[in-house]
């Protein structure tokens, strides 16, 4: 279990990982509550030159990885994405 802040949103997560010799993973819940997405900006351009909005989690995330096989993510609850804004070289989504 953690419960803490990142960039000053709520966070949690309660769950388990896999034994090291089974790979690496992740089985749980995670819950973010409003994550300011405009600090991450730097990590998605030049793809795309603005990004801003509040992400809101609150779902049971599974991710597995083991060497030899491809990664695997099964997601299942809220994703929610407030006041997104997306802009591209000649294109706007806000």
């Amino acid at each position: 279990m953690l419960d803490g802040a990142l960039n000053g949103a709520a966070f949690s997560l309660d769950g388990e990982l896999p034994a090291l010799a089974e790979g690496y993973g992740y089985a749980g819940v995670i819950k973010l509550s409003g994550l300011e997405t405009g600090a991450f900006s730097g990590l998605v351009q030049p793809q795309i030159r603005e990004l801003s909005g509040r992400l809101t989690l609150d779902a049971r995330l599974e991710v597995g990885y083991a060497e030899g096989r491809p990664l695997q993510l099964e997601q299942a609850g809220i994703v929610r994405l407030d006041g997104l804004q997306l802009g591209q070289q000649d294109c706007r989504l806000g």
